[in-house]
């Protein structure tokens, strides 16, 4: 056995579109940072095959604006195929309008490209990953994998599974025939989801006046949305329940199930005919949007070499910007709402106010401190808010009632640590026989809760400090 190593590269004036049918290999479609489009592949024949003229197999035509790339089957691969594991070709594109890739039975994977994309496969998995422009997407019997990609999303699938995480552009649009749709941290203004027979879930992140329409024959749909998400909602099922995990109040009207919170500016549509519908709400989605456009930001930073590359960087910074003072605008605890907006002020500064031509490493660090300060901000909130609905209790900065009324005070030299020592040892005086009724146990347990919420709101004790008094407690 032997590798034949092969590597084509071409340069076409003009060139705008690239078509690829490849019947070869599993093929993996990258950006050519050469501005040539490339062409590599190690493929392993048997030692009597080396000397094969395997150039042929590689048939590249060029007719303006469009360059035709198709990769013939090469039976010499045949018996070396499976012995060998997985070889793959290799296709870079430089930068184009469109790109449309065809297959039938081999795996198809796409990274870093920047243009259009239509694909069609008809047996194996398809893979893209950190992707920029629209896409539409076909697949017979595969799951279809998509991680970081923005831009119109068209999706068509059949028999398979659709797994996608960290999207975003203007309209997003699936119809499955048989298999799970599952899509985390996604953000559109348009969204058309529907299945046969498949379970369809959805995490959106902050977005204002989308249109969402959610619909399955024969599959639970489960929605998750950020917390304070304005929007109007409608649901209906025929053989099914409806579950609404949200603050917001769910009524019937005409038979179906309606949720509106805020101005309803967000319209949202559910229908199931044999299958439940659950709702639910993640304040780490409002998180997960900011981190995504920090990430977006560092990368155009990094890759920025022209005046446009830092306009679409102060882009993208209006975006994490405008979301920073929406979640500062519903905070009403004054420091972490000073945090949200400091960190919105010197984003803004520090992008402003680099150069495209000097290094970058610099200021990419000072978005990843940025970056830190408000994911703490943000994560202590959430954790607070979490704290307050697992043991009923809410913040008096968050405008909730408290449930338990104040009993001691903490505040003085030494006696916070004092109590939180007690509390945590509080299980080892119950060992040693510390006698206390039913009643009288509650009573200590409830001021203790209350007490570890108001240092947490306080900022006397950190998230973790609270989660493992509040567990010790429950231990008892």
């Amino acid at each position: 056995m032997t590798t034949q190593q092969v590597y084509f590269d071409y340069d076409f004036p003009g060139l705008s579109r690239v078509r690829i049918i490849n019947n070869m290999l599993p093929l993996n479609v990258g950006k050519s940072e050469s501005g040539k489009i490339e062409i590599k592949a190690d493929l392993p024949v048997d030692e009597r095959d080396a000397q094969v003229d395997y150039e042929r197999y590689f048939d590249v035509t060029f007719k303006a604006p469009v360059a035709t790339i198709e990769l013939e089957e090469i039976p010499e691969l045949e018996s070396s195929f499976a012995r060998k594991g997985r070889p793959e070709v290799t296709i870079l594109l430089p930068n184009i309008e469109l790109a449309v890739v065809e297959s039938e039975n081999l795996p198809l994977t796409f990274s870093g490209l920047d243009c259009a994309l239509e694909v069609e496969n008809e047996n194996g998995p398809i893979m893209i990953d950190n992707c920029t422009g629209d896409k539409q997407i076909a697949n017979e019997n595969g799951p279809i994998v998509l991680s970081k990609c923005e831009g119109e999303l068209k999706l068509s699938m059949e028999n398979g599974p659709v797994s996608a995480e960290g999207l975003s552009g203007q309209s997003l649009k699936l119809e499955s025939e048989n298999g799970p749709t599952k899509i985390r941290s996604a953000c559109f203004k348009e969204v058309a989801l529907s299945s046969e027979n498949g379970m369809i879930y959805y995490e959106s992140l902050p977005i204002d006046e989308s249109v969402m329409n959610l619909s399955s024959e024969n599959g639970k749909i489960h929605l998750v949305l950020p917390e304070d998400f304005d929007f109007e909602l409608e649901a209906e099922t025929e053989q099914g329940s409806v579950k609404c995990r949200l603050d917001a109040e769910m009524r019937v009207e005409a038979g179906n199930y309606v949720i509106r919170q805020g101005e309803g500016k967000n319209k949202i549509r559910i229908r199931t005919e044999n299958g439940a519908i659950k709702i639910g709400s993640d304040g780490y989605m409002n998180l997960s949007f900011i981190r995504q456009k920090l990430e977006e930001l560092k990368d155009s930073i990094l890759n920025s070499k022209t005046l446009e590359d830092k306009i679409k960087a102060q882009k993208i910074v209006a975006t994490v910007v405008d979301a920073l003072n929406k979640a500062a605008d519903r905070i009403t605890e004054a420091r972490i709402k000073d945090s949200l907006i400091s960190a919105a002020d010197k984003l803004k500064e520090l992008v402003e106010g680099f150069d495209v031509q000097e290094a970058k490493d610099k200021v990419v660090s000072g978005v990843e401190k940025i970056g830190d300060e408000v994911s703490n901000s943000l994560r202590e909130l959430f954790m607070k808010l979490k704290f307050a609905k697992d043991h009923g209790y809410k913040f008096k900065n968050l405008n909730i009632k408290r449930k338990v009324e104040e009993a001691m005070d903490y505040s003085g030299p030494g006696v916070l640590k004092e109590f939180i020592k007690k509390t945590v040892d509080s299980t080892l005086a119950k060992a040693q026989g510390w006698g206390l009724s039913d009643r009288e146990k509650q009573e200590v347990a409830d001021r203790s809760r209350m007490k570890i919420l108001e240092m947490l709101e306080s900022g006397k004790i950190s998230a973790e400090e609270a989660e493992r008094l509040l567990k010790a407690i429950a231990k008892e």
